[in-house]
């Protein structure tokens, strides 16, 4: 094996093991400060509280070895605050083989 070669594999190698997560948010609502602290999840169809307001829609992406739901949750929760929520409703995780993704309904007081 040339010099190339092993690079190239290493090179491979190094993608492979490597992971991002990604997150995006679509506005319906106003988005308030950002904030600190805990966010709230509730999972599928449940009920949210009535007493919020709806901001967006958030969604988290987790590629190589940020495709679990652990990194999927922890973006979804970091977009929350980023936005000034306090809650992601109606949240749904698919899990995929080199992917997973999350998305839900970031809403706030």
């Amino acid at each position: 094996m040339n010099a190339k070669t092993t690079a190239f594999f290493a090179y491979c190698s190094l993608l492979v093991a490597c992971g991002t997560t990604t997150t995006h948010a679509v506005l319906t609502g106003v988005p308030g400060a950002p904030r600190g602290g805990e966010v709230q999840v509730i999972m599928g169809d449940a009920p949210p509280p009535a007493d919020l307001k709806e901001v967006g829609i958030v969604q988290a992406v987790g590629h190589g070895t940020n495709a679990d739901l652990e990194h999927v949750m922890m973006g979804l929760k970091e977009k929350a605050l980023s936005l000034g929520c306090t809650v992601i409703a109606k949240v749904k995780i698919d899990q995929g083989a080199s992917t997973a993704s999350g998305t839900g309904l970031c809403m706030r007081p």
